[in-house]
C-alpha cells in the first residue's frame, strides 16, 4: 500500500508541475488517471485495515488508499491539537464511498448517512480523531478503491476572519434584546449571511438559533467592545461541537445533519455589546461536461454575498464579477480549509485567475460598497 501511495503522491505533484506549463483543459483526466493508477494494485480481497495516519517531518498533509466492502467501513485515527483545521477529501473508484468523522469520546462530527466526501472543521480539544470510509450502503456494488488526502495546517495559521461595516441606518436582521433564549437568524431574500448586534451580561449567555442542511458550510465571527465575549455551537439534539471553553471567536465545520442548531454568545466576567456575524455559503455547481457556471444575484451596501467551490489542487480556477459600468461590489476569495486569503476586496478586483494551491472548498465572496448593487458572478474552474 505504501508504495502505492507513493505513487499517487509523486504521480499528483508531476502532474500539477507540467499542467502550469501547459493548458489545463486535460486537469480532471491527469487526476483521475493517477487516482484510477493508485486504485489498480487494490483488490478486493485485499480489504485495507485503516490505522493511525502520521505525518513526515515538516509535512501537514497525508495521502491513504484502499478498498472498502459494501456495508462495511475502513477506521483511521489521527492526533490533532485543538484549534486545528483537520480537513479530509475523498475519491473512490466508484463514486460510492463516503466519509464519517468522530472522535475517541464517541461525539460524531460527520456521520455517514449525509453521503459527504469532503469534511472540515476546526478541532474543538486536543485527542485523537476517528477517520471512517464507508462502502456502498444501498447495494451499488459490492466494494470500491478509495484514495483520501488528509491536511492539517500549522497551528495558529490565520483563518482571516471578518466582519464588514454597519452602517448606523442599517438594521440588523435580528434586533438587539436582553440575553435570552429563542432568537431565530433569518438571512434576507437571496443574502447568506446575518449580521447581529447585542449585548450579553456578566457570565450570561445570549442564545440563537437557525435550521440548515446536512453539507452546508457554517460560519460564525464574534467581535465584542470588550474582548471578553466568546462562542459556543451546538445543536437542538444536544450534541456539542463548539465548548465556550474553547475560548473561541471564530468557529468554521461543514453541518452533519439538517436541523436547528445553536450560536451562543457567552460573557465573560463582564457585561459587553458585540457584533455576530453568521455565513452559511451557497455552493457553486457546475453541470456535467462543462466547466462553468453562472449566477446573478444582488449585494446590500457595505453587504457581502458568500459561495464556495470545490476544487483540486493544479486545477485552474478563473472567476468574473460584472456589477455594473462603475463597479460596485469586488472579489474577495479564500481557502476555506487552509484559510489563506489570495484574493482580498480591498485591492478592488472584478477579475481573477490561479492555479489553485490545494484540494478543498474555495470561498468566493461578493463584497458590496456604500451602494446597493445587482451583479452577475461567473465561475470556472478546469
Amino acid at each position: 500500500m505504501a508504495a502505492a501511495e507513493k505513487r499517487f503522491r509523486g504521480m499528483c505533484f508531476e502532474s500539477v508541475k507540467n499542467m502550469k506549463k501547459q493548458q489545463f483543459t486535460l486537469t480532471g483526466i491527469l487526476f483521475l488517471l493517477a487516482l484510477l493508477i493508485t486504485f489498480a494494485p487494490v483488490s478486493a480481497q485485499n480489504t485495507s485495515s485503516g490505522g493511525a495516519i502520521l505525518f513526515g517531518a515538516g509535512e501537514t498533509s497525508a495521502w491513504r488508499s484502499g478498498y472498502v466492502a459494501a456495508n462495511s467501513s475502513v477506521r483511521y485515527s489521527i492526533y490533532a491539537m485543538a484549534g486545528q483545521s483537520l480537513n479530509v477529501s475523498l475519491s473512490s473508484e466508484k463514486g460510492t464511498a463516503v466519509l464519517g468523522v468522530r472522535d475517541n469520546q464517541g461525539a460524531v462530527y460527520l456521520p455517514p448517512e449525509t453521503g459527504s466526501t469532503y469534511w472540515s472543521m476546526t478541532l474543538p480539544a486536543t485527542g485523537t480523531y476517528l477517520i471512517d470510509i464507508y462502502g456502498s450502503r444501498t447495494g451499488a456494488d459490492a466494494g470500491t478503491a478509495f484514495a483520501f488526502q488528509v491536511f492539517i495546517p500549522p497551528l495558529g495559521q490565520p483563518q482571516n476572519p471578518w466582519i464588514p461595516p454597519v452602517q448606523p441606518t442599517q438594521r440588523p436582521p435580528v434586533v438587539p434584546q436582553p440575553p435570552t433564549d429563542g432568537q431565530s437568524i433569518r438571512f434576507g431574500t437571496g443574502q447568506t449571511s446575518a449580521l447581529i448586534s447585542g449585548s450579553v451580561q456578566p457570565n450570561g449567555r445570549a442564545r440563537y438559533d437557525f435550521y440548515a442542511a446536512a453539507g452546508q458550510h457554517f460560519l460564525v465571527m464574534l467581535q465584542s467592545a470588550t474582548g471578553s465575549a466568546v462562542l459556543s455551537v451546538s445543536d437542538n439534539l444536544g450534541n456539542s461541537y463548539l465548548p465556550y471553553s474553547a475560548g473561541y471567536t471564530y468557529w468554521s465545520m461543514v453541518l452533519p445533519q439538517t436541523r436547528s442548531y445553536y450560536v451562543d454568545v457567552i460573557g465573560q466576567g463582564q457585561a459587553t455589546d458585540f457584533l455576530l456575524q453568521v455565513v452559511i455559503p451557497a455552493r457553486i455547481t457546475i453541470p456535467q461536461n462543462t466547466y462553468s457556471a453562472s449566477y446573478r444575484g444582488n449585494v446590500l451596501a457595505n453587504g457581502v454575498v458568500s459561495y464556495v467551490a470545490y476544487a483540486a489542487s493544479g486545477q485552474r480556477m478563473s472567476v468574473n464579477l460584472s456589477s455594473g459600468a462603475t463597479p460596485q461590489a469586488f472579489l474577495r476569495i479564500s481557502g476555506m480549509s487552509s484559510g489563506e486569503v489570495y484574493l482580498d476586496h480591498t485591492t478592488k478586483w472584478t477579475n481573477w485567475w490561479s492555479y489553485l494551491p490545494a484540494t478543498q472548498d474555495y470561498l468566493i465572496e461578493v463584497v458590496g460598497t456604500a451602494n446597493p448593487a445587482n451583479y452577475q458572478l461567473n465561475v470556472e474552474i478546469r
